[in-house]
């Protein structure tokens, strides 16, 4: 049997997904149940960012968190993905982000 959202409980991590192809790829995952950690690098973007979460979480009924970090200091990929692991839970197995 075929599932419209195959991606139920999984969590994506998108860099640059505050808008253009990061954001259609966020919103393509979250049309699959996809749970997903947008992705912006300066604070110029924080506002596309928030906006396009709470879009995609309205609209797909999934998790939608936003991360800030600028990957292209050596500091900036571990710094995101950090912040990620101090959010998620276990997303497939509980449900928390």
């Amino acid at each position: 049997m075929y599932s419209l959202r195959p991606l139920d409980g999984k969590l994506a991590v998108i860099t640059g997904s505050s808008r253009g192809i990061g954001g259609a790829i966020a919103e393509l995952l979250a049309s699959r149940g996809c749970n997903v950690a947008i992705h912006y690098n300066s604070t110029t973007s924080e506002k596309d960012a928030r906006n396009l979460g709470d879009d995609l979480a309205q609209r797909f009924g999934v998790r939608c968190e936003i991360f800030q970090a600028d990957l292209s200091t050596d500091e900036g990929p571990e710094s995101l993905i950090q912040k990620v692991r101090g959010k998620v839970s276990n997303p497939t197995s509980d449900g928390n982000f």
